[in-house]
């Protein structure tokens, strides 16, 4: 989900980390997207466990479904 052009006229683009944790815990996946309507930017950061596709999904989903 690099570059992002919403419905609603909002564009930018996202990223996905993965942040490391040490003493067995589990990985964790930070979302981070910047959107802009031409008038306002937005950022939008979200955090999932590594092991949690559906969760990471999620975020994805909430993200594209931003109105403009």
């Amino acid at each position: 989900m690099p570059d992002l052009n919403l419905p609603g006229g909002c564009r930018g683009f996202a990223l996905r980390r993965i942040a490391p944790v040490g003493d067995g815990a589990v990985e964790s996946v930070l979302h981070q997207a910047w959107l802009s309507n031409g008038r306002h930017v937005l950022e939008i950061q979200g955090n999932s466990p590594a092991d949690r596709p559906e969760l990471n999904a999620v975020i994805d989903a909430i993200i594209c479904s931003i109105p403009a």
